[in-house]
């Protein structure tokens, strides 16, 4: 009889030992959720923050883009008129020099 109360409290001894264990199992995976639920969290954070730095300079690359299309359209333009400005003065400084010629 005693040997089976030794038995006993030997297996109810085991079975707070298990119990013990499982709760302290528990508890790591509960702070190991914990710390995966943060990383994930910081993550995705990181992840946004990132998207919208690259839409920023995204939109920034874009709108330059469309400036230096429109500078060089105007630079174009300039030319054009400065080249026509230049043929007629060039073609006005001919014919003076043709009526002088003339006279002469």
């Amino acid at each position: 009889m005693n040997q089976l109360k030794n038995k006993e409290q030997s297996l109810q001894d085991s079975k707070a030992d298990i119990q013990a264990e499982k709760a302290s199992l528990i508890q790591k995976i509960e702070d190991l959720k914990t710390k995966y639920d943060s990383a994930m969290d910081e993550l995705t954070q990181g992840k946004i923050d990132f998207e919208r730095e690259k839409a920023l300079k995204d939109q920034k690359l874009n709108f330059q883009d469309q400036r230096l299309k429109e500078y060089q359209i105007q630079m174009q333009s300039t030319i054009d008129r400065y080249e026509e400005r230049l043929k007629s003065d060039k073609e006005d400084a001919s014919k003076i020099l043709e009526e002088k010629m003339t006279r002469i």
